[in-house]
């Protein structure tokens, strides 16, 4: 598999997972889970499985009013630094302040990464 497929498939397991994990843990009201699992081609048993505690974090983050970069890449790792502008005010200002620290290392997203490793 390339790199460019190998980013892609990576970025939407991810998506999915940052998807399955809110509406079953954050949304409300609760959507039916059994009709996501097949709109997935799973089970209704499966679709938990389908994230992990560290996506429940990554969300728990972005949706706090202090948000933990920290615990942010951790869960959701195809998108990058940059992208995440914009989500809410609270992320933009934790985005702000960890970019004014000089050893602040902003991480690229999945898909720059395979662009930039072309032989892969």
């Amino acid at each position: 598999m390339s790199a460019a497929a190998e980013a892609a498939d990576r970025a939407t397991r991810d998506y999915r997972s940052v998807f399955n994990a809110y509406t079953h843990k954050f949304h409300q009201p609760k959507p039916p889970i059994g009709e996501l699992a097949a709109m997935q081609g799973t089970i209704t048993q499966s679709f938990a499985k389908r994230y992990t505690p560290k996506t429940i974090e990554a969300i728990e983050a972005l949706l706090s009013p202090s948000p933990d970069l920290d615990a942010i890449r951790r869960g959701v790792r195809a998108p990058g630094f940059d992208d995440l502008w914009g989500l809410s005010d609270a992320l933009d200002s934790a985005m702000s302040a960890a970019q004014a620290d000089p050893k602040f290392k902003p991480w690229p997203a999945v898909a720059d990464i395979a662009r930039a490793r072309p032989e892969l």
